[in-house]
This record gives structure tokens, sequence and C-alpha cells, in this order.
């Protein structure tokens, strides 16, 4: 399926709004946060990688670094990452196999996580 296509129908089933492969997702409060979406080929298969941005590596001392490193062995969906100079949280899933529930599940969460943890480290609503 294509990637487009897949999360257009994931954002209508679910009621998000959506511009192309970014999806934004109400995070409660008044709060909101992007989870960006990209397709991705690795050895051959087609993948959907999900990510969304938490704030700035640069202000995070390597004691935060080390405890959110620690963190990703309890998540249930993504893991966070470094991408560029940003703290993000990550997904990868195949696209033939994932099904609509799964890729709304995995966003959701991220975009929860993820504004959280902006929420305490950054005290933002930048992303």
């Amino acid at each position: 399926m294509e990637h487009i296509k897949l999360i257009t129908e994931v954002c209508m089933r679910q009621d998000w709004q959506h511009e192309g492969p970014d999806i934004t997702i109400d995070a409660g409060g008044g709060r909101k946060q992007l989870v960006q979406s990209e397709p991705y080929l690795h050895e051959g298969l087609e993948m959907i990688r999900l990510y969304t941005r938490v704030g700035p590596l640069s202000k995070l001392s390597e004691t935060q670094l080390s405890a959110l490193l620690g963190l990703n062995f309890s998540f249930a969906f993504g893991a966070l990452a470094s991408f560029g100079e940003d703290l993000v949280m990550t997904e990868t899933l195949l696209m033939h196999d994932s099904a609509h529930d799964q890729i709304a599940l995995a966003v959701r969460f991220l975009a929860e996580t993820s504004d959280g943890y902006e929420n305490q480290i950054y005290g933002t609503d930048q992303h």
C-alpha cells in the first residue's frame, strides 16, 4: 500500500489532521505533537518510519541522555534516538504488515510520550 494513502486512511479513521506524511495529534491540555512519516526501504522490504521531535540534544546533560537511553527498554513502541540536532522518538513498521490499528497505536504512543518528555525536559510545546 502506498505510504501517503496508508497515512490518509489511518488519519481518517482516527479523526487526526494530516498534511501529506505529517500527522498532528492532540496531546491533551491544549498541546499538540507532530508525528512525521516516511517510506523506508530496508533490504528490499517496504517499511514506514514514524518519528517525532522532542527537543534539542544540546540542552541535555550527559546524565539526562543516559537516563533517557535507559527508558527505551520500557517503551511499548519505538525508541528515543538522536536525529540531526534533535532528540526524537521513532518507530519503524513493515508496510505490508502494518494494520491501520497498529500504525494508529504507534503514532498515538509516540506523540503522547514524546510530548510528555518535551514538556518535562524542555517546558515547551514546539514539536
